[in-house]
């Protein structure tokens, strides 16, 4: 499950639920909730969640896979830590996400310049990529839009396709 370091505490994601490990002086370590995921995280399908801090908002990323051979759905949520809700957001604040299996990066074009705002690239190891992985996913209005640069993708060498952080 995703992990991550964010605001100075650790926070996971379960199969239900965002939660955050709550410290004090006079008890141990426990797991609380923050926010129940919006859908059950399957780990049956090749669904993945993905834990971003996009520059000091705690995000999630969800890959919805459902077994198909469709393109996958990608929905972006802001895990709203004061009232334990996760929020649907339609861009990612002119940022770009990077998703591998363990790591999620968030980074600004203005830094990144090869990068392209709004958009979720997906790691390069073989389990993030499959067939009906085209990448970058491109943030419209909060709806991954991807057939219109399906074609330019893919006329790209492959040299050409990998970004390497």
């Amino acid at each position: 499950m995703p992990t991550m370091s964010f605001a100075g505490r650790f926070y996971c994601a379960t199969i239900d639920d965002v939660m955050v490990v709550e410290t004090s002086a006079d008890q141990a370590p426990r797991m609380a909730v923050v926010a129940n995921l919006v859908r059950p995280f399957s780990t049956m399908m090749p669904d993945t969640v993905h834990l971003v801090d996009n520059g000091g908002e705690l995000m999630l990323v969800d890959r919805e896979c459902n077994g198909s051979l469709k393109e996958r759905k990608f929905k972006v949520y802001l895990v709203d830590l004061y009232v334990g809700r996760m929020l649907p957001v339609s861009s990612l604040g002119g940022r770009a996400f990077f998703i591998g299996v363990e790591l999620a990066l968030s980074v600004s074009p203005l830094v990144f310049p090869s990068s392209s705002a709004n958009a979720i690239y997906l790691g390069f190891d073989g389990l993030m990529t499959g067939t009906m992985d085209i990448c970058p996913i491109h943030l419209v209005d909060g709806i991954p839009f991807l057939h219109k640069f399906r074609n330019i993708w893919e006329s790209l060498p492959n040299h050409d396709r990998v970004i390497i952080l």
